[in-house]
């Protein structure tokens, strides 16, 4: 889970050196409207209406109209900046909807950074075909380096190498190839589709022009080394990177490194780097995330006096985020630290965000997998009695914990409650074990409740857990009296294995 969330900052961070730097214009520029802005109360309440709207899928365009009908006015700064912050939420439709009305309705002439906005948007909300569309309609001149970045940002979400590759050629084509952006877009591209002989060849092509390397570039190439398990050239490029003071090392490019020996075995070097990136944080950095980082790598390297020592500069720098107790209580628990862990949760439930079932979540995980049915218990009578509400993993947890310790019964109503509880980005994401499933409907035909495993089938079908074959090969498990022995109800039938 760490390092997903590792490669969600570099995402992040792509994004912001990607098609976010396109929009950003002049910070003196956006101070004036800002300050031209800030006692626009009928814009405020527009923001105020809009993010009253709790439904990401929900129309802004009612909304909008009706906030027209009323006879109000909004500048394109105010709109804009929604836009973004919508997006950055990654509500992406919401967003499209009200760049669209922006100039559909008000009329709002849109210039190269908008244009390059909306391509995005129609990308991530359409697809990659509904933003080649909308870049076709686009005058050539404006056609500007902003929309092609954004134009070869959709490529390269999308990982089509060729599309993107010709975006880029047209950007040298027409002689802007000093653009550090579109080198960092393919490079990225490239590692991910690991054509790593492209991304060689790209680097030579960097260095012909001239192209200094960023702090994105060097993380890019330490990633790329790191799939290949080749730490000889992590140690080369983190080598190059040192010596570009004005460019090269930030903390990440070393977070990064250390992730890189992590995966080869060598925690030793691992915690060498993350040491060095404890010297790159800078005073005026928000440092909540470096701090999680940390914690998380530490931990899996084995230290856990570093553990304890950087969630203790944490707390005496920084607010404690969400994320840093979804950092720190997995971190103890490596070490098998309850103790510490039930520490740090009593800390979690004085905070705002003490709503959030993930954080508990992980305390239940391990009693469940420990055979502590008895103290997982005890924590989701108290979740639910401070109104928290429990998630798909808290049952499927239990349902785990149960079948361990022999409580049958119990651990079918868990796997219920985990599948009613599953929305569809649930059922998309996780895999119920087949082997829990499958005690569980043993348990139930053997107890001769015949009538509840039919309903336990019938809900693994209804939520996308088993496959139309799979659904009527456990009904006739189910409905046989004397079925032959099959040794996995949820694998290949006989015949397509014997295909």
């Amino acid at each position: 889970m760490a390092i997903s969330r590792f490669r969600g900052f570099l995402g992040g961070f792509n994004a912001f050196h990607g098609v976010r730097n396109i929009f950003s214009h002049s910070r003196t520029t956006e101070t004036t409207n800002w300050k031209s802005s800030q006692h626009d109360e009928a814009a405020r309440l527009l923001s105020r209406r809009i993010y009253s709207i709790g439904d990401p899928a929900a129309s802004l365009v009612p909304v909008l109209d009706q906030w027209a009908r009323e006879g109000n006015q909004v500048s394109k700064f105010w709109l804009s900046k929604i836009i973004k912050e919508l997006r950055s939420f990654k509500r992406h439709s919401q967003a499209l909807q009200i760049s669209m009305w922006m100039s559909e309705k008000m009329n709002i002439s849109l210039d190269p950074r908008d244009i390059s906005l909306r391509l995005d948007l129609i990308s991530k909300v359409n697809g990659v075909e509904a933003a080649e569309n909308y870049y076709n309609y686009i005058p050539t001149h404006q056609r500007t380096i902003q929309v092609y970045g954004a134009l070869l940002n959709c490529y390269a979400n999308a990982k089509c190498v060729e599309k993107a590759e010709n975006v880029a050629q047209m950007v040298r084509d027409l002689g802007l190839t000093r653009e550090l952006l579109m080198y960092n877009t393919l490079l990225d591209l490239y590692r991910q589709t690991c054509n790593y002989e492209k991304m060689e060849s790209l680097t030579q092509e960097m260095e012909e022009n001239q192209i200094r390397f960023n702090s994105y570039t060097y993380c890019v190439l330490i990633n790329a080394c790191a799939a290949k398990s080749d730490t000889s050239k992590i140690d080369e490029v983190l080598k190059k990177a040192e010596s570009d003071d004005d460019y090269g090392i930030h903390w990440f490019v070393y977070v990064t490194a250390a992730e890189g020996y992590m995966k080869a075995g060598l925690a030793d070097k691992a915690v060498m780097s993350l040491r060095n990136a404890e010297k790159f944080i800078t005073r005026d950095e928000k440092k909540s995330r470096f701090y999680e980082f940390l914690i998380t790598l530490y931990a899996k390297a084995g230290y856990k006096d570093d553990v304890m020592r950087i969630w203790g500069v944490y707390k005496k720098n920084e607010r404690v985020l969400k994320s840093g107790y979804v950092s720190i209580i997995p971190s103890l628990l490596r070490f098998d630290d309850i103790e510490g862990a039930e520490k740090v949760l009593e800390e979690w439930k004085s905070e705002k965000f003490s709503s959030d079932i993930r954080v508990p979540n992980y305390l239940i995980g391990y009693h469940s997998r420990k055979g502590f049915m008895e103290k997982a218990e005890a924590i989701i009578e108290e979740m639910i009695s401070r109104g928290v509400k429990l998630n798909v993993w808290t049952w499927y947890y239990m349902a785990n914990g149960y079948l361990q310790v022999g409580k049958s019964q119990e651990a079918v109503e868990a796997v219920k409650k985990t599948m009613k509880a599953a929305t569809v980005v649930d059922v998309s994401r996780m895999t119920l074990n087949n082997d829990v499933l499958e005690s569980c409907l043993k348990f139930l035909k053997e107890e001769g409740n015949i009538e509840e495993a039919e309903e336990f089938v019938s809900l693994l079908e209804r939520k996308g857990f088993a496959s139309p074959d799979v659904y009527q090969r456990l009904l006739q498990y189910i409905r046989e009296e004397n079925p032959k022995p099959n040794p996995n109800l949820f694998g290949e039938s006989e015949e397509s294995s014997e295909a």
